[in-house]
């Protein structure tokens, strides 16, 4: 399982990527890998094939690649803008498309553009 970090530190946006095991237990969480983003993440979620992860901040979504099952934070694959208020929420609905919401109840549909 992994986790990101929602930094409000406006000297430091630096999302950090943490992984644990998806298993009941208690266990000492370390940072993997970083990135700057300039903008906090709301949200992540991996494609249903597995090749590419997405990371959600307020006006974009990244989209980085996986590298033998493990994320990979080199640079981004692709970067979408969006200007959908304040997104809190992403999930793939196929490998190419999202849905996006944000705190209006607003529901957005959105394409990598393949």
């Amino acid at each position: 399982m992994y986790l990101f970090s929602k930094s409000w530190d406006r000297t430091d946006r630096t999302t950090k990527l943490y992984e644990i095991p998806a298993q009941a237990g208690n266990y000492a969480v370390t940072v993997k890998d970083s990135i700057y983003l300039k903008t906090p993440v709301t949200a992540a979620d991996i494609s249903p094939d597995g090749k590419q992860f997405a990371l959600l901040t307020y006006g974009k979504i990244f989209v980085f690649e996986t590298n033998q099952g493990k994320i990979d934070f080199s640079k981004p694959k692709n970067c979408i803008k969006i200007g959908r208020g304040q997104v809190e929420a992403l999930a793939y609905i196929n490998n190419t498309d999202f849905i996006v919401t944000n705190e209006q109840r607003k529901i957005y549909k959105v394409s990598l553009g393949r």
